[in-house]
């Protein structure tokens, strides 16, 4: 199974305590992208929240470097891929998950 370090939800994953953010927020506005992407994919899973990859992607992101984080596997994960969310503010989920998806199209 894959799964996703999902670097905007993994950035604030510190932050969040400090500044008060839900990461499930960002978790679920990806969720729901995933649940209405077409065409459909066949075996598409849910993501999930991961203490071990918040963890992992914070301290990436503690690093302040603007490029992806050369790790993308974990004791517990075969396979993890990131998604990067730079903004000013007050992040929202669905402002992140709408810059991820027009890099993509």
């Amino acid at each position: 199974m894959i799964y996703m370090k999902v670097l905007v939800v993994l950035f604030l994953s510190g932050a969040a305590i400090v500044i008060g953010l839900d990461p499930a927020s960002f978790l679920e506005a990806h969720n729901t992208y995933r649940r209405n992407f077409r065409p459909r994919a066949a075996n598409m899973k849910e993501l999930k929240w991961s203490e071990e990859l918040a963890s992992k992607a914070q301290k990436w992101a503690s690093k302040c470097l603007n490029e992806p984080d050369p790790v993308t596997s974990s004791p517990s994960f075969t396979c993890v891929g990131e998604h990067r969310y730079l903004g000013f503010g007050t992040p929202k989920a669905s402002n992140a998950v709408s810059r991820w998806t027009s890099v993509t199209k």
